[in-house]
């Protein structure tokens, strides 16, 4: 599994899980990292994240247990492509962790990480 942040340039938050698709789409039209195949993680794949040996910070300052390689500032949680009706599974990185269903429209308080496996599939 390959997990890269999106440049600089690119908002960390959406607003809800209907962003975080569009925001899929762009980034595998713009070819992203030479790539065209980044999706959006199963909650098990974005779980996976979660370590309570690192430490890093959120875009509030607050302690988050993920790994160092994602720029202080980052977003505390996840949206997955894990649905159930019209929710999808939020991974969070703060406090003990955990996966919470948030409404697709309404839910405000996950942020955009996009994965691709680590073997070439579309890389043209």
């Amino acid at each position: 599994l390959m997990i890269r942040r999106p440049p600089r340039s690119t908002p960390l938050y959406s607003s809800a899980a209907s962003d975080v698709y569009k925001r899929q789409q762009i980034m595998n039209h713009k070819r992203f990292g030479g790539h065209q195949d980044w999706r959006i993680p199963t909650a098990k794949e974005a779980e996976s994240l979660y370590d309570r040996r690192k430490r890093n910070t959120d875009k509030d300052g607050d302690k988050i247990f993920i790994d160092s390689m994602f720029p202080k500032g980052a977003g505390w949680g996840t949206w997955s492509s894990d649905e159930k009706r019209n929710k999808a599974i939020t991974v969070s990185y703060k406090d003990e962790g955990g996966q919470a269903y948030q409404d697709k429209i309404s839910g405000v308080d996950a942020f955009l990480r996009l994965v691709r496996n680590a073997t070439p599939s579309t890389k043209k």
